[in-house]
């Protein structure tokens, strides 16, 4: 059961303005050139700030020396900077793409019946609980994280070593703005995740309407839309996943090396988009008027064999799909 209930426009509006402070969400496809420019220009800075941040980080390592706990911490937080930099140039290099997915799903919202709504917050509902725990508890770590000289005697958040003095209040004063943007960045990046959750459990959405439409059929023609539509979230889904084979596999390395719970954001939709995904055969096979339109037959064996095949999410061979039965393995 739901403890918050969240409409589909309040979670893109979070989603676009977090994504908008950590340069990962894409612009509208009808941008101008300055929101554009000033689109670039942030993701640089945010480029040049991550990667400058790693260098320190790596020095901080290394001349922790015994200190055990010193090291595990310079390399915890070179692990989280070095995820936020993947999440930065994956996000760049597949922003047309990206624009692309949301431009299609705004789309369908603004024209959406209000049962097609319903569902999709039906399944907002399912993951609405663990999303908000885990998106407030990297939120709030990376606020925590980044007070901890206001509260203990250390001079910057980070456990960065620099080949330089830092007794200088204006050069503290800097470096600590920076290493403050670096780790909200960090926090904020969970956004990442949930962006590429929504299109899996907006295509499992799609695919629950579509398997209640088959039910109501009562023509060859309301078929033929059906399974036009069919295939329309197989070309969503296949355009989304084209670009999770890297980024799935980031997601693999850095619960190796930081944690499980980023993972099962993505895997859970994606568990249950392959779910919804052979439930649809069964739709199909139970339409009460199947022997009254002999022509169509075929249509619908084509249709059924084609559903018969879960929609999964490929990690490029490196590892199976991404379900919940390979992340309990």
């Amino acid at each position: 059961m739901a403890l918050f209930y969240i409409k589909i426009h309040h979670i893109l509006y979070v989603l676009q303005i977090c994504g908008t402070f950590t340069s990962t969400w894409p612009p509208k496809s009808i941008a101008g050139k300055r929101e554009i420019f000033l689109r670039d220009l942030g993701w640089i800075l945010a480029i040049l700030n991550v990667s400058g941040s790693v260098p320190p980080l790596i020095l901080g390592a290394y001349y922790a020396g015994n200190d055990v706990i010193r090291m595990m911490k310079a390399l915890s937080e070179l692990t989280a900077l070095m995820e936020v930099l993947f999440n930065l140039i994956l996000c760049r290099i597949k922003r047309s793409q990206l624009q692309n997915l949301i431009t299609k799903l705004n789309y369908f919202l603004q024209h959406s019946e209000s049962y097609e709504r319903r569902i999709i917050e039906k399944y907002i509902n399912r993951y609405s609980n663990f999303s908000i725990f885990v998106g407030t508890s990297y939120i709030l770590a990376a606020i925590a994280f980044s007070c901890g000289p206001l509260f203990m005697s250390i001079d910057l958040p980070m456990e960065a070593c620099y080949p330089f003095s830092i007794k200088n209040i204006y050069i503290k004063i800097c470096l600590y703005l920076l290493q403050v943007f670096a780790i909200l960045q960090t926090g904020f990046c969970i956004t990442v995740d949930f962006m590429i959750a929504m299109f899996f459990w907006y295509s499992a959405a799609r695919l629950d309407m579509l398997g209640q439409e088959l039910q109501h059929v009562t023509h060859k023609n309301q078929l033929k839309i059906c399974i036009q539509k069919h295939q329309e979230i197989i070309r969503y889904l296949n355009f989304n996943n084209k670009k999770q084979p890297w980024t799935v596999t980031i997601q693999f390395i850095c619960m190796v090396l930081g944690g499980c719970e980023r993972l099962y954001i993505t895997a859970w939709p994606a568990d249950d988009l392959a779910e919804i995904s052979e439930q649809i055969s069964w739709s199909a096979y139970s339409i009460p008027w199947y022997e009254k339109f002999h022509g169509t037959n075929t249509n619908i064996l084509i249709f059924i064999q084609r559903s018969k095949k879960p929609l999964l999410i490929s990690m490029g061979g490196i590892f199976p799909v991404l379900s919940i039965q390979y992340y309990a393995c």
